[in-house]
């Protein structure tokens, strides 16, 4: 029962803390970029395309920070309002709270992973194909992917998409 309690507790801010989250990644995006954006006379079916593509980046911190956010609230009202005293002096052993801290940080590893792993590298791609189209005209020419580069008598270099 009592982490059931946790559990939606924590929950409930989890979902606040990662739309929080998500909110200023967005907004810092736009902010960063509006210049850019104004100067280049940036149609806003692209600028939404740019957001789109970037966020998988996004979601990614924010799955972590959100969940961050939400156990340090939960656990910071649960002790100012001494619930975990009473819980202690109830004989509930700490140890309680970590299996669905654990479980619920298992899950979040997982949408990280698949977020990190398979969606933003594509995502990536076509992020950078947009905005070398919007500021370049097209790819520019030159540009090393996936090759070493050993000038000789320097050091070692190499370029990864």
């Amino acid at each position: 029962m009592l982490r059931r309690y946790f559990l939606r507790e924590a929950l409930s801010l989890y979902l606040v803390g990662f739309l929080i989250f998500v909110g200023l990644l967005t907004s810092d995006f736009f902010t960063s970029w509006a210049g850019a954006f104004a100067r280049m006379g940036t149609p806003v079916q692209d600028m939404l395309l740019l957001w789109l593509y970037r966020m998988p980046y996004f979601l990614g911190v924010a799955l972590a920070f959100g969940l961050v956010f939400a156990l340090l609230i939960t656990l910071a009202r649960w002790i100012r309002q001494s619930e975990l005293k009473a819980m202690y002096a109830g004989g509930v052993r700490p140890m309680v709270l970590l299996l669905p801290v654990l479980g619920v940080g298992a899950v979040v590893s997982g949408l990280a992973l698949f977020t990190w792993g398979w969606l933003r590298p594509e995502a990536q791609l076509r992020f950078d194909a947009l905005k070398d189209r919007i500021f370049y005209g097209s790819s520019p020419s030159g540009v090393l992917t996936d090759q070493l580069y050993t000038p000789q008598g320097y050091g070692l270099y190499y370029a990864e998409r």
